[in-house]
Order: C-alpha cells, then sequence, then structure tokens
C-alpha cells in the first residue's frame, strides 16, 4: 500500500545566496547542457504535469486509507491506478489477472475534483477491466519492472504522455511523519499499450532529507535547491511545491538557469543563473 503521505513545515531554508553562489562556483561538469531557456509552453506543461501529479498523490494517499480501513485479503490488491472521468477521480485498486490480458479491480474509490477533499468512500467492485483501466495498471507493472526492487519505500503515478503513451513517476515516500522526502526520483515513458519502456528520465541525483519543524519554530518566505541532471524544473518540483503546508515557493538553480516555482505551481523563469545571482550580490 502507499506510504502515508507527510504535509509539513520541513524542508524550509532560508534563501542564503553566498551559499548559492558557491554552488555555482562549483558545478558539477555532468549537467545536461541546454543552450536556450525552455519555452513558456514547456514551463507551462511542466508546470500542468505537477498539479496533476500533486492532485494524484492526495487522491492516493485518502483512497488507499480508506481500501486499508476495509482489510483486503491477501493477493486481491497489488497496486492502484488514479484516473480522472467525466468530473470525478476515480481510484481503482486491484490485481493484473496471471496472463496479463486483464485487471481484475477489488476495490474502488470516487471523489469529486473540486471541492477539496475531505474523506472518500471505498466500496468493493469486484470487476474486470480490458480498457483504459488495465492498460494504466499494465503501464504502472511495466514501470515497476523496470524501477526494481528498492530498500527505500516509493509512491507512484501514472499520467497520460504526448502520443498516447504515459509517464509512471516513482518518488520517495516517507514513512515518518517528522521527516519529508525530496529527490531520488524518477520518470519513465511507457508505450500506449502498456507493454514496452520508451525512455528512463532519472529527475534528481539523490534523497534530501529533511526533519520536520514544529510549527512556529522558524519564519520562512522560500526555499531552494540546485539541479546538476538538467537546466529546466522537473514535474515533481511543482509536485513537492504544492504538498507543502503551509505553501512555501521554490527557487531551482541549475548551471543555466535559475527559475522560481510559485506556490500555485506556476513557473517563473528568472533567466542566467550566474547573471541572476550577481545581480542579487549587487543589491
Amino acid at each position: 500500500m502507499r506510504t502515508p503521505l507527510v504535509i509539513s513545515r520541513g524542508f524550509r531554508v532560508a534563501i542564503h545566496f553566498v551559499i548559492l553562489c558557491c554552488l555555482l562556483a562549483t558545478w558539477p561538469a555532468f549537467a545536461k547542457d541546454k543552450e536556450k531557456p525552455p519555452t513558456d509552453a514547456e514551463l507551462a506543461a511542466i508546470s500542468a504535469r505537477g498539479k496533476l501529479l500533486a492532485r494524484y498523490d492526495e487522491i492516493a494517499w485518502h483512497a488507499t486509507d480508506a481500501v486499508e480501513a476495509l482489510h483486503p485479503p491477501k493477493g486481491a490488491v497489488h497496486g492502484y491506478v488514479v484516473d480522472l472521468r467525466h468530473d470525478n477521480w476515480v481510484c481503482v485498486f486491484g490485481a493484473l489477472n496471471d496472463d496479463k490480458t486483464a485487471l481484475n479491480i477489488a476495490y474502488e474509490t470516487v471523489s469529486a475534483v473540486e471541492p477539496e477533499i475531505d474523506h472518500q468512500r471505498a466500496f468493493t467492485a469486484n470487476q474486470s477491466d480490458s480498457g483504459d483501466l488495465y492498460r494504466e495498471f499494465l503501464t504502472m507493472d511495466t514501470a515497476r519492472s523496470a524501477f526494481g526492487p528498492h530498500t527505500q519505500a516509493y509512491n507512484d503515478a501514472v499520467l497520460p504522455a504526448p502520443g498516447g503513451g504515459f509517464y509512471v513517476y516513482f518518488y520517495p515516500g516517507s514513512t515518518d511523519n517528522n521527516i519529508i522526502l525530496m529527490g531520488g526520483d524518477v520518470r519513465y515513458l511507457v508505450s500506449a499499450d502498456g507493454k514496452t519502456v520508451l525512455e528512463t528520465r532519472k529527475l534528481h541525483a539523490s534523497i534530501r532529507q529533511d526533519e520536520v519543524h514544529p510549527k512556529g519554530m522558524q519564519t520562512v518566505e522560500m526555499a531552494f535547491h540546485t539541479h546538476v541532471l538538467s537546466d529546466v524544473p522537473e514535474d515533481t518540483d511543482v509536485m513537492y511545491v504544492l504538498m507543502r503546508r503551509p505553501p512555501v515557493p521554490e527557487l531551482i538553480t541549475s548551471e543555466r538557469f535559475t527559475y522560481e516555482i510559485e506556490v500555485n505551481g506556476d513557473i517563473k523563469f528568472l533567466g542566467d543563473s550566474k547573471k541572476f545571482l550577481k545581480n542579487l550580490k549587487s543589491k
């Protein structure tokens, strides 16, 4: 089952630009090159996927709690997928049949897209699906095989990708309410039939672990982290910002560019990293 979602004041640091300048001065040489900054359309697409991920995570969190309360019999649930149908988010729990030609749905939860979720009711489904839900479940199974076993607990999500395929995300989930985790995540692009991994994208190099600070312990206006694997924000960066309570924006610096992810999940391009930090030092 899903690891608990941690919503906290963890992973907060005051922005200290001297530290950032030092980071830039010693930037790893393996950061991927991107000669030109991303377009507004590219940033909007990243933001949109991140917002969907945050919603997906919230739905799965509540749905998992509801299903666990029913004490599923052993073998009935090997995973779940969240799907938006009409005006509702549907989360189905079940397992593929022996030859992986259909999905046996054991439980289902339904939540309205708006307003915010207060609770979900899980009910026994006991039905089979060989359509969209089956393809999403098979996609998750294919990506999970590629991801392999890990000692760290991971949450997962599957979203539609351009061209009819799927994006599958794996990101760390904390089992300690006093710890929040960020990074160490990966995204797979899987074919439309759910059977083939077409692309693997490692989103962050390592997992950052931060203690949750008691309420009122510190006042923080913005958090930050650096990117060494790419020069663009990742989908999960947006998700992490939206999962925080209370909301705190995130400054992201890469070897070339700097961005701010606002508390509503929108991404603002701030310019060339070295010029941006040089201007800040001169103020």
